[in-house]
């Protein structure tokens, strides 16, 4: 009965405390959404500020002075540069740019031609992923395969091929090589392309880095992030 009683009483004091947390977490929480409801974030947020605008102490009139100059940028740049469609698009159009602290606007554009280096353990999905990005941001690629994955990947490029013929896609936008992929071609590739995309082992990511193009590589371990 004793014993009973002990084990009773424990389980009491666990269910008192359990409660006592769980009010407690409750009314943390309510604190929090109190404070965050009466915080106003417009007093401390912080615009980006141009060169011309680092003088001026007053926060509005410096905002003013980031929105005015920035509109101001994009106006003159869209008028200089024409946007010529050369098909009717009933669609969104969407354009990257760059604008730089004075202001000045960099229009992003094709980098040319991409050359992708792809690992045997993933011989369809990571060229596949590699040729939608190149191919929708109107470049041409040249994928190196790695030789274990590389009867995979020219199967999938006759596939690949095929769709791009029957919307009548302009021809040898996704290539690879016809002869045996060694270490001097794919290193050659890189020598060669606009832009390397490496995925896969260190050394090729390490030899990415050192080919003078520009390259973005992603090894064992790492995850490969776009962000727009």
């Amino acid at each position: 009965m004793r014993k009973t009683s002990l084990i009773f009483s424990f389980f009491f004091f666990l269910a008192c405390d359990l409660d006592f947390q769980i009010s407690k977490k409750i009314s943390v929480d309510e604190f929090v959404n109190d404070e965050m409801k009466s915080f106003n974030w417009s007093e401390v947020d912080q615009f980006p500020v141009f060169e011309n605008c680092t003088q001026i102490n007053e926060t509005s009139k410096k905002n003013n002075c980031f929105i005015r100059t920035i509109s101001d940028s994009l106006s003159l740049n869209f008028i200089k540069n024409d946007l010529i469609l050369n098909r009717t698009l009933i669609d969104t159009v969407f354009m990257k740019f760059k604008v730089d602290k004075k202001g000045i606007i960099e229009i992003a554009k094709p980098v040319g031609v991409v050359g992708a280096v792809t690992p045997s353990t993933n011989p369809a999905a990571t060229p596949v992923n590699n040729i939608i990005n190149a191919l929708k941001c109107r470049n041409s690629i040249i994928i190196s395969p790695s030789p274990a994955g590389g009867k995979v990947f020219k199967e999938l490029l006759i596939l690949i091929n095929k769709e791009l013929d029957k919307i009548k896609a302009p021809k040898n936008l996704v290539q690879t090589f016809d002869v045996p992929i060694d270490k001097d071609l794919t290193n050659e590739l890189m020598d060669k392309v606009d832009l390397v995309i490496v995925t896969g082992s260190l050394n090729n990511v390490k030899q990415a880095a050192k080919s003078g193009t520009p390259a973005i590589g992603v090894g064992q371990g790492n995850v490969s992030v776009i962000v727009d």
